[in-house]
């Protein structure tokens, strides 16, 4: 039976999927066909879990790995914001390796937003959800959610990574974490400038069609596999010349209010600047400019 040896646990819009794919393509690394197992969330917090199905079956999603794998793991962004979770990690493999993306809080929340909504008409506005119990400001609170893992694994066994920096350097991103889990920091996977996925806005019909009806397929393992070798033979999702940079997000929703940004800003600041202490510098991307009382 074959323990994984890293997980990447969030967090969510921060370009999982696109090191999902780089990972897959390292001749060193596992992760399994499907990209998030959900093991490990509850079933009353995640509608994907499978932790019912034991600890045999989420170990079981590893037996392809093979001697020639240095790292065996897997990606659920939703690890990061249950705080339950960490202990249940440790328990599985004490060593276990745990990356966190992250980014700007106020735009990922704001990115999140637009994927939940998806082209619904009858939707609450955005400002219906700019309170820090809502889960999707919620998971914003980085600072406080990396703690859970730090009273349970050692500093040298966390890797916190930022979203922006792939913008700038996708290279330099991949080989920093290809060295964090022991493999050839050297190898530059086919997916290294593949645009990260897009949040957009669809119409009604349009949204059913996608999400209801076709995206449940890529669930499939075989079709799955067959998706992906169409976007590595084509180059679909390939980075397009004009976005920011290789990797560059694009976004096909409205632009956030500047009055609902401070009041964001204004919520995550004492996290965000927790969080800046901890990992040993500014990120220059992310504008707190909001004064406390605005």
């Amino acid at each position: 039976m074959t323990l994984p040896t890293f997980v990447v646990a969030g967090t969510q819009k921060a370009a999982t999927t696109w090191l999902y794919e780089c990972l897959n393509e390292h001749p060193e690394v596992f992760v399994p066909t499907t990209k998030e197992l959900h093991h490990f969330c509850e079933a009353a917090d995640c509608r994907l879990s499978t932790r019912a199905q034991g600890d045999a079956y989420y170990l079981g999603q590893f037996d392809g790995a093979g001697p020639q794998h240095s790292a065996v793991g897997e990606l659920t962004i939703d690890y990061m914001y249950f705080p339950y979770i960490a202990a249940d990690l440790q328990r599985i493999n004490p060593a276990m390796k745990v990356i966190f993306i992250l980014r700007e809080p106020v735009e990922r929340a704001y990115s999140a937003y637009w994927m939940v909504r998806r082209g619904r008409i009858e939707f609450a506005p955005f400002e219906d959800f700019l309170n820090p119990d809502n889960h999707i400001v919620g998971r914003g609170f980085y600072y406080r959610q990396i703690e859970n893992f730090r009273r349970l694994f050692p500093d040298s066994q966390l890797k916190i990574l930022i979203y922006e920096d792939i913008q700038r350097n996708p290279q330099a991103f991949v080989a920093e974490v290809f060295r964090f889990l022991g493999v050839d920091d050297r190898f530059v996977p086919p997916s290294l400038r593949q645009q990260i996925g897009e949040t957009r806005v669809m119409s009604p019909r349009m949204s059913t069609l996608f999400y209801r009806r076709l995206s449940p397929l890529l669930q499939i393992p075989p079709v799955l596999a067959a998706w992906r070798l169409f976007k590595r033979v084509t180059g679909y999702k390939r980075a397009k010349p004009n976005a920011a940079s290789s990797g560059g997000i694009q976004h096909h929703y409205p632009p956030l209010p500047a009055d609902q940004r401070r009041r964001l800003e204004n919520l995550y600041r004492d996290d965000t600047e927790r969080l800046f202490g901890l990992i040993g510098r500014r990120v220059g991307d992310w504008t707190h400019q909001a004064e406390p009382g605005e």
